[in-house]
């Protein structure tokens, strides 16, 4: 469906609705089931037994220690998510992150991504409909699963130890091929590499998937400029292609609208890299589409990813004011830790889940 057809920008919530429930916990998605949110966004480590955490960090820290314990309490404290068990996340919980705001919620399990398809595959019908049950015995209908999950890929170039993509993106698609025919399934991640090994693997069968991308901005960014740099580890193929055009190493290259800079460790300009170079890459690898900090210039990224038929998503917006803007903007969609203040903001503006011109294959 093409973006001219859609109206408003979809509100997506970010890891659940953590503003008042624990991050990518199943009470967080519950709540955003039962608000009607059409999507929803999870991070994902693959562990030691080829399951997916559903989880934001890559080592479990004091934020999912259970109520009472401490690191000492487990022998395996300290250690990354693939070098971990299914036993070793039930011991652990997904308590609240520091806020400012109120919480309500906290010591709630730590789910696996086939634990979360499972729940919310009986709450999908033929074609995506509600099924005729009742929702944990409180009278209520079952309301019907968010019909768009957008899946963020955790994955580090950084760590020779890691899972290599191959290994993430083979047991990835055994997850999405088992997945309920009513959800669309969409894949992002910082690492581009996992979109590579996501695309080989799949032999042109499998999820949609786009850019996570974090260029540089200014000094903020140092001595970690993001994912997006010449000779960034994080971008796979589309690396290459970058280094072969816009990305020149002079710093005055594709200093077009849109570029981003990258700082050396000597405190000099590595290169920028354009908008138009990004979705160029994008184009070129059949992304659908791109997802970008909020604070970016969202709205000649725009300019330049429609017509192209790409998507485009901002990342982390919370400030209603900020939400209106971007939607002004074109914006596609809006990850929100707190979707129902977002939803609120746009009132009637609120789009349907467009993932950019690529179509999902067939399971």
């Amino acid at each position: 469906m093409g973006r001219e057809m859609e109206q408003g920008s979809l509100v997506i919530g970010h890891r659940g609705m953590p503003v008042c429930l624990p991050e990518n916990s199943l009470a967080g998605f519950r709540a955003c089931r039962q608000a009607g949110f059409q999507a929803v966004e999870m991070d994902l480590h693959l562990d030691a037994e080829g399951e997916f955490w559903v989880l934001h960090d890559p080592v479990p820290g004091e934020r999912h220690l259970p109520k009472g314990a401490g690191p000492a309490d487990f022998p395996w404290w300290g250690r990354p998510v693939y070098q971990l068990t299914g036993a070793e996340r039930r011991q652990l919980r997904a308590v609240d992150r520091p806020s400012g705001r109120p919480q309500c919620g906290g010591g709630e399990p730590i789910p696996s991504f086939r634990e979360l398809l499972a729940e919310f595959g009986s709450a999908v019908g033929d074609g995506g409909e509600t099924e005729g049950s009742e929702n944990e015995g409180n009278g209520q209908p079952l309301q019907s699963a968010p019909a768009l999950w957008v899946v963020e890929i955790k994955s580090d170039p950084l760590d020779p130890e890691s899972p290599t993509p191959e290994t993430v993106a083979a047991a990835f698609l055994l997850h999405w091929r088992q997945a309920p025919a009513g959800i669309c399934i969409a894949v992002k991640s910082f690492d581009w590499r996992v979109l590579d090994a996501l695309e080989e693997a799949g032999r042109g069968e499998g999820p949609r998937c786009g850019a996570l991308v974090a260029r540089p901005r200014d000094e903020r960014d140092r001595p970690e400029p993001g994912n997006l740099y010449p000779g960034s580890p994080w971008l796979g193929r589309a690396g290459e292609r970058l280094a072969k055009g816009s990305a020149g190493g002079d710093g005055e290259k594709a200093g077009a609208r849109g570029g981003s800079v990258a700082w050396g460790k000597d405190g000099g300009a590595l290169g920028r890299i354009s908008d138009e170079a990004l979705v160029a890459v994008a184009a070129a690898r059949g992304w659908s589409f791109l997802s970008v900090r909020a604070d970016e210039d969202c709205g000649a990224l725009v300019s330049v990813a429609h017509p192209a038929g790409i998507a485009v998503w901002a990342w982390t917006v919370d400030d209603p004011e900020e939400a209106r803007a971007l939607a002004s903007k074109g914006v596609d969609g809006l990850i929100s830790d707190d979707p129902v203040a977002i939803r609120e903001a746009l009132a009637g503006g609120v789009g349907k889940a467009w993932v950019g011109a690529g179509g999902e294959t067939s399971r």
